[in-house]
């Protein structure tokens, strides 16, 4: 139960937790990427999806 109450503690701020700004090595591989479908799998609260070629269509 104590990992639980740290992450709804941690989220529960208006704040961003990680921050907005993707991180590394998704502005790494971002230029490489395809436009298409990307499953952003455990991607918290999706900074980094904005940085995906896909962030206009979907």
């Amino acid at each position: 139960m104590a990992n639980r109450k740290f992450w709804e503690s941690r989220f529960a701020q208006e704040a961003y937790a990680y921050g907005t700004e993707p991180n590394a090595f998704v502005r790494q591989v971002a230029p490489q990427l395809t436009k298409g479908r990307t499953l952003a799998v455990a991607d918290g609260e999706g900074r980094n999806a904005y940085t995906s070629p896909n962030k206009a269509t979907r």
